[in-house]
């Protein structure tokens, strides 16, 4: 299987960016159990020679890991070639970590008040070279507190927070030394590093053999197999390849210069990489200021199309409503004239009624009178004379 290098700070990064890859290089790296983790890359950004910038110069990694006993601070530092600056430059970033405000939490004394004190940092470096004490040569080496009584030789626990504020334990990886090492999961892990696999000339490419490793490193393998498709990673790392050359170059007139010359130009260098830094930072304030930006006016747009949906919802309701009004007028008014046309109907019977009434009184009134008359000894025939 061809993966692509992760020694380069573009495909560190890219791995780094799978939370499940970062938790278990971390946990694995830490024997800490991670149940959850922040990641927050710092980059430095440098020109390219190319097509304009590229962050690809020094990439720092701090992550928050909340474990069952707390949360902890991890810093790691990865560095393909050894320079002199490396270690003034790996304390002002271990500096800047400790004093960072953000880097703390909140706890409550027995008098009641409030204290902020500062999470436990773990340091990991990775380093592309091997230590100068030759009896330090080995894959993995931590570097553990101890808490002694002088007087007595006991051993305490480090878990103050005065002790845990301003001390700090670190894990060094010595990439030289992993080659061909796989005595525990931990190397085995590691290997991914092992630039003895190497397959191209431009060392972009390692050469793995899957079926030796465990199942559960496997998701790993194919984050770096991505990687190594990646056009966008393999520009990059040939950008990391231009900047390291030039570098090694510029330590190599530096040394040539007197102490004095050589410090102004790191000073300057580091002022600059400084810069950088500060620049990258406010590019990235202003990309979550312009994402949160745009996240509330996608607020504001659900907001009024659910406006609109509930106005048309109660548009709706209301015609409903004047169609049932209106069914119910329709009704009342076809009852209207029903009982209309029932009046009518009864009028005109007992107009009839009161007619054959009156003529049947007529009639009665009549033959009352003829029979009167017929008493009287009146005839018709002298009634009609």
């Amino acid at each position: 299987m061809e993966i692509a290098n992760p020694i380069y700070d573009v495909v560190f990064k890219y791995l780094m960016e799978d939370t499940r890859a970062a938790k278990l290089l971390i946990s694995s790296l830490t024997e800490l159990d991670v149940i959850d983790l922040e990641l927050r890359p710092t980059e430095y950004s440098t020109e390219d020679v190319y097509d304009g910038k590229y962050t690809v110069y020094r990439i720092d990694f701090a992550a928050r890991v909340r474990t069952p006993t707390g949360s902890r601070i991890v810093i790691i530092e990865i560095q393909k070639a050894k320079f002199a600056t490396d270690i003034m430059r790996f304390r002002r970033y271990l500096g800047e970590q400790y004093s960072n405000p953000n880097n703390t939490y909140t706890s409550e004394r027995a008098n009641g008040k409030e204290v902020k004190i500062g999470e436990p940092i773990i340091s990991i470096y990775l380093l592309g070279h091997r230590l100068e004490t030759p009896t330090m040569h080995c894959p993995v080496i931590k570097v553990k507190r101890s808490c002694i009584d002088v007087a007595t030789g006991e051993v305490f626990g480090c878990q103050d927070p005065f002790v845990e504020g301003l001390t700090h334990d670190s894990v060094i990886v010595q990439i030289p030394e992993l080659a061909q090492k796989r005595r525990n999961k931990l190397e085995m892990l590691l290997s991914i590093f092992d630039q003895k696999q190497i397959l191209s000339k431009d060392k972009h490419t390692l050469n793995l053999c899957e079926t030796v490793y465990p199942d559960e490193f496997n998701f790993i393998l194919r984050r770096l197999l991505k990687a190594n498709a990646e056009s966008d990673v393999r520009k990059k790392m040939n950008v990391e390849d231009e900047i390291l050359s030039e570098l090694e170059s510029w330590e190599r007139q530096v040394v040539k210069l007197s102490e004095k010359t050589a410090a102004a130009l790191i000073a300057k260098a580091e002022a600059q990489v400084e810069k950088q830094q500060a620049v990258a930072e406010t590019q990235q304030a202003q990309a979550e200021t312009q994402l949160a930006e745009a996240e509330m006016q996608q607020a504001q747009v659900e907001t009024q199309q659910a406006q609109v949906e509930t106005q048309q919802a109660q548009a709706d309701t209301q015609q409903a409503q004047a169609d049932r009004q209106q069914a119910q007028a329709d009704t009342q008014q076809a009852q209207a004239d029903t009982q209309q046309a029932q009046a009518d109907t009864q009028r005109v019977q007992l107009e009839k009624l009161a007619e054959h009434e009156r003529a049947e009184q007529a009639i009665a009134a009549n033959k009352k009178m003829k029979a009167k008359l017929k008493e009287l000894g009146i005839s018709d025939d002298e009634l009609e004379l």
